[in-house]
């Protein structure tokens, strides 16, 4: 199956996520809308302008990173996981913009049950640093525990 937009009714509202072809989550939006019309309307503008967006790689905690999706400065996507490792995520976020633009828009949308979410959302409200998520800089050596090159382990 191609890789395609779908909208879900949430228990406050709708919602839309992008799958890829293997049927897995690449994205979901950021917040609820009141109406189905209205997250099918985000979902095309995300397809419309995934190009022009801008895509910030954020550290939960220092242990997970997770990939939010920017449009006019809003916070529109965001990944519909957290990796334990930064490649891997700006993996997917690269996935998501590959796919955003291409991917199917239905024209009748597909009504699903809740999901549960396995992340709590970013609202409007919240800046990236909230709930310890902050942006990595480009200058900010990542901190790895230091490694015994002789044994192979963490040198504790």
């Amino acid at each position: 199956m191609p890789p395609r937009y779908q909208c879900h009714n949430l228990a406050n509202g709708w919602s839309w996520r992008l799958l890829g072809a293997n049927n897995r989550t690449l994205a979901r939006s950021v917040r609820s809308f009141t109406t189905v019309a209205d997250a099918v309307a985000d979902s095309r503008a995300i397809a419309d302008r995934a190009e022009e967006g801008r895509i910030d790689i954020l550290n939960e905690n220092g242990t997970m990173w997770r990939w939010v999706f920017f449009l006019d400065s809003e916070a529109r996507a965001i990944s519909a996981g957290a990796y334990v490792r930064r490649l891997e995520c700006t993996r997917a976020a690269d996935r998501f913009r590959t796919w955003a633009s291409r991917a199917q828009q239905l024209s009748e949308p597909a009504v699903f049950p809740a999901l549960p979410r396995t992340a709590a959302p970013i609202t409007e409200r919240e800046a990236p640093g909230a709930r310890g998520i902050r942006p990595l800089s480009s200058s900010e050596p990542l901190r790895t525990p230091p490694w015994n090159a002789v044994t192979g382990r963490i040198a504790m």
